[in-house]
C-alpha cells in the first residue's frame, strides 16, 4: 500500500498539516521540524499524491497536448518547442499526450470534465463550438497550433513567407 502523508506524520510525530508545510517550504516551520520530516520522507520513500493535491488546490499543474496521431516530424517538433519553452518556466508543468483517433470532442470531454489539464494544446485540430464553449466557462485555455478561431489564442506559421525566405537566402 502507498505511503500517505499520514504515514509521514506518525514517524515524524508532527501532523498532516505541518507535512504539508514542510514539502511546500513554509517558512514558518523551524529547521529542525524540516529536518525531522524530511528525514521520515526519506525513510518511507514518500511521494505525494498529485491528484489528491490537484483536487485541493483546483489545478493540475499539467498541459495537455492533443492532436489525430504523434506520428511526424510536426507533431514532435511542436513538443520539443513545448517541452523548451516549459523548462523555461519559474513553475513545474507536467505535459500529458493525447491521441484522438478521430474522437475529438470524446478526448476534449474527458480532459475538460475529468480535470485533467490546465490548459490544452491542440495540433491542427478544430473544435467544436460547443466544446469551445464548454472549455471558456470553465476558463481552461485552449492553444491552436496550425489552426485559428476568433475566441481561441491560435499559433500559426506561415509557409508561403516561409519558402519566399528560403528563396531569398538561397540567391545571396
Amino acid at each position: 500500500m502507498a505511503v500517505t502523508i499520514n504515514d509521514v506524520a506518525k514517524m515524524a510525530g508532527v501532523s498532516h498539516t505541518t507535512v504539508s508545510w514542510v514539502i511546500h517550504n513554509d517558512p514558518r516551520i523551524t529547521q529542525k521540524t524540516k529536518d525531522k520530516v524530511n528525514k521520515a520522507i526519506e525513510k518511507l520513500n514518500y511521494h505525494p499524491n498529485y491528484n489528491a493535491r490537484s483536487l485541493v488546490k483546483g489545478k493540475t499543474d499539467a498541459i495537455a497536448v492533443v492532436t489525430s496521431f504523434f506520428s511526424t516530424y510536426f507533431e514532435l517538433s511542436v513538443l520539443r518547442g513545448i517541452e523548451t519553452a516549459m523548462g523555461n518556466c519559474k513553475k513545474n508543468y507536467n505535459l500529458n499526450l493525447y491521441s484522438t483517433s478521430n474522437r475529438e470532442d470524446e478526448v476534449l470531454n474527458e480532459i475538460l470534465y475529468g480535470r485533467r489539464a490546465d490548459a490544452v494544446i491542440l495540433l491542427s485540430e478544430s473544435p467544436s463550438q460547443k466544446i469551445i464553449n464548454d472549455y471558456n466557462a470553465k476558463n481552461i485555455p485552449l492553444i491552436l497550433v496550425e489552426n485559428y478561431h476568433d475566441e481561441l489564442i491560435s499559433v500559426k506559421s506561415n509557409s508561403i513567407k516561409g519558402v519566399r525566405m528560403l528563396q531569398i537566402i538561397s540567391l545571396v
